[in-house]
């Protein structure tokens, strides 16, 4: 991140629990590099999912991608030094 720009919010870490997999994210700043690292992983247990659990799947893939829709903050310094 350049200077004058530091993080004011990222989103909090989260796990997603489905009959056939899981999906984790979470977002780290590192304060002595200033940079911000994201780490999502998906896992499904079976190759092959049943017809019958398409709706249970969909709705899982939905919620996966909703997670996405959260915001970070990124504030920077104005001229006179304040943020």
């Amino acid at each position: 991140m350049p200077e004058g720009y530091a993080v004011e919010t990222l989103p909090k870490a989260k796990k997603l629990i489905f009959e056939y997999g899981s999906f984790t994210y979470l977002y780290q700043f590192d304060e002595s590099g200033k940079s911000i690292r994201s780490v999502a992983r998906i896992e499904l247990n079976e190759y092959k999912i049943p017809a019958a659990k398409f709706l249970a799947t969909k709705n899982f893939f939905d919620e996966v991608l909703g997670e996405y829709t959260e915001k970070m903050v990124i504030k920077t310094y104005k001229e006179d030094g304040e943020w």
